[in-house]
């Protein structure tokens, strides 16, 4: 046995002190490292997860960016597309405005063409009986006037008889009767089916 400040130990008690203190000591200095490893690991996988978090951060404002940037860009080509559609609405109102002046004038060409045409094959049947009747001479020059109460061949007044009978001739070509401010004057010669020379109406 071992005397310690007046007590007396057993050898092996000391013994199992020492060891209990040393193991004590060294479990410590392990747990203390294995501590220290694990916050050491801990904070280096903070680092890793702060820093890929600011990455993604990032990343997300520069496609917010791209983002904006098209979506003014967008806005623009509408802005422009609006203006564009704008100046085409205008461009076909005139369009439309043009083209309804030029139908009003087309219909009133083919009027005036149908009228014409009434009025030259009257005119024509008018000179071939004039030609049947002897009043003048097919190919030469020849005139004459027809209206509703009056018939001038070559300047010469007609009877009624005469005036109603080419009267009848002209209307039934034209289509209708004459009015009474209408008048048909001829000028000219016929010759191989053409005229030559003037022709009111």
């Amino acid at each position: 046995s071992i005397t310690i400040n007046g007590k007396e130990l057993e050898k092996d008690i000391i013994i199992n002190e020492d060891v209990n203190s040393r193991v004590g000591g060294f479990t410590n200095r392990v747990a203390q490292e294995a501590y220290k490893e694990a916050m050491e690991a801990i904070t280096d996988e903070s680092i890793i997860y702060q820093m890929e978090l600011e990455d993604a951060l990032h990343e997300q404002e520069e496609n917010l960016l791209i983002h904006e940037d098209e979506l003014k860009e967008y806005e623009e080509e509408m802005e422009e597309f609006e203006k564009e559609m704008a100046q085409f609405g205008e461009e076909m109102g005139a369009f439309g405005e043009t083209m309804g002046k030029f139908g009003a004038e087309l219909g009133k060409t083919i009027a005036n063409a149908v009228i014409s045409n009434s009025s030259m094959k009257a005119n024509k049947l008018v000179y071939e009986q004039l030609v049947k009747d002897g009043y003048v001479k097919d190919g030469k020059k020849f005139s004459y006037k027809l209206s509703k109460d009056n018939f001038y061949i070559n300047g010469k007044k007609q009877s009624k008889a005469v005036t109603k009978k080419y009267k009848r001739i002209y209307e039934t070509a034209l289509g209708r009767s004459l009015h009474s401010d209408e008048c048909s004057k001829v000028n000219g010669k016929f010759g191989n089916n053409l005229f030559r020379g003037s022709m009111e109406f």
